[in-house]
């Protein structure tokens, strides 16, 4: 969610049911990650890290990309 304006705002969820450590078996997951590169959100609300990328290189490149966009992790 991107905080524009206090009347504006807009939630999206983002769900996986598949699991495995492959994010071509991730769409949704996919889709975050270009969200996110599109400033679309502000904040990723997630159960733990380990629910959020299956792999190291992974949590690393959306660790980097809410760092750069300023996006929040809350866990």
């Amino acid at each position: 969610m991107k905080h524009q304006d206090k009347e504006e705002q807009k939630q999206s969820f983002y769900l996986d049911i598949q699991s495995g450590t492959k994010t071509k078996k991730h769409p949704q997951l996919k889709r975050m990650i270009e969200d996110a590169k599109n400033n679309k959100f502000d904040i990723i609300l997630a159960k733990e890290l380990s629910r959020l990328a299956r792999n190291g290189q992974l949590s690393y490149e959306i660790r980097n990309l809410a760092e750069n966009r300023g996006i929040h992790i809350l866990l």
